[in-house]
């Protein structure tokens, strides 16, 4: 018998004679894959080339002797498996780079992204085998993307997530009297949550508007409540920012003149008044002096 195995891929054993054996007699051997291997087939021949039937019984082989010498050649393969994904709700993406994830060989590196919908992370990714073993994994330089190793097993990729949580800022203006976030931890705000917020001014100014802005510069919407000073919003996926923006309160009763600076309405009626009184006095001298030249 003539064995042309590889060494590197598995092992014949229990072929303890493999000289002078006798026409028609049993040959009786073991082939154990070398782990993420398995035996694709066996090629017996005998010296034409001819093929050799045999019987498996797991790992055992058995055939009967020729009239001539064999040669054994055991055909080895990788193991193929597949990746299943435990879809949740919070992933919006999960790509794996791999055309048929149901055939992926042993120590294939393995290449996945995963995208979680708006306002959620990542938080933890779990790769286990068909025994429950976790897969090492690690982040690749890619945003989101992440790689392992393939097992000689199938394997499940399971994601973790949780809300994005930001912080709230306040641009403190100094025209303010009072400015109020009322959520327990302004650093640690879930998305989505509503945020209650009063903007106090101090005496003598009023809110002339309040801008609100994400991480990105966008310009976040509130609205006003049925409390006096107070508004709200839905917080976005990012930090924002609260500036709030007074102007002084003025007497809108007032006419200023623009270059005095003061209230010029009494004055002018007074000066008014005045003239009217002195043309009054002035026609009567003139008609009593009319009336007594006539007479």
């Amino acid at each position: 018998i003539i064995m042309d195995n590889d060494n590197t891929k598995g092992t014949v054993s229990n072929l303890d004679n493999t000289t002078d054996i006798d026409y028609l007699s049993d040959v009786t051997f073991t082939i154990t894959p070398k782990k993420g291997y398995y035996v694709e087939r066996l090629d017996i021949e005998n010296s034409n080339h001819e093929t050799i039937n045999y019987e498996v019984n797991g790992n055992n082989y058995t055939f009967q002797m020729p009239d001539s010498d064999v040669t054994i050649i055991p055909i080895y393969e990788k193991i193929k498996s597949s990746i299943n994904i435990q879809v949740v709700a919070e992933t919006e993406d999960l790509n794996i780079e791999i055309n048929d994830l149901t055939k992926v060989e042993y120590e294939e590196e393995v290449k996945f992204k995963v995208t979680p919908i708006k306002g959620y992370k990542v938080t933890n990714i779990k790769i286990i085998d068909s025994e429950n073993h976790e897969i090492n994994y690690s982040q690749t330089s890619n945003k989101n993307e992440y790689k392992f190793i393939m097992p000689d097993s199938d394997v499940t990729i399971i994601p973790s997530y949780e809300k994005v949580k930001n912080s709230v800022f306040v641009d403190k203006n100094t025209n303010s009297k009072e400015i109020i976030i009322e959520v327990e931890d302004t650093t640690a705000v879930v998305y989505k949550d509503m945020v209650k917020f009063k903007v106090i001014p101090k005496e003598g100014y009023e809110i002339d508007r309040i801008d609100i802005f994400d991480k990105n510069n966008n310009k976040i919407a509130y609205k006003k409540t049925d409390k006096e000073y107070e508004y709200e919003l839905i917080m976005p996926d990012s930090d924002i920012v609260i500036q709030p923006v007074f102007k002084k309160i003025t007497d809108s009763n007032d006419i200023i003149n623009p270059k005095t600076k003061r209230n010029t309405n009494g004055n002018n009626n007074s000066f008014i008044m005045i003239i009217a009184f002195i043309t009054i006095i002035f026609l009567n001298v003139q008609l009593y002096k009319k009336r007594k030249n006539l007479s």
